[in-house]
């Protein structure tokens, strides 16, 4: 549960920070936000850049063991149990 922020030309790690619980699911871009889902069922909304912003926190609890899937302006995410669908 650990994110890292890296410049892509020079490697220099701008931040590197633990999100909490194991993730097993990649981290997906939307808009102007990076979410991360742990298998906690906790979702972590950070903003890109080179301080570590968090913009949000949310539970599921279900839990969550996959990558998101994303089609327009809905995600499904699939729980230990359930699939959910978000829309915005």
């Amino acid at each position: 549960g650990v994110a890292t922020c890296v410049d892509m030309k020079t490697g220099e790690v701008y931040w590197s920070e633990r999100l909490g619980d194991a993730h097993t699911g990649s981290p997906v871009y939307s808009d102007v936000l990076v979410f991360f889902f742990g298998e906690d069922g906790e979702s972590t909304a950070l903003k890109p850049g080179r301080e570590f912003v968090v913009v949000s926190k949310n539970e599921l609890e279900d839990g969550m063991m996959a990558s998101p899937a994303v089609a327009g302006d809905q995600w499904y995410l699939r729980g230990k149990n359930f699939l959910y669908r978000i829309e915005k």
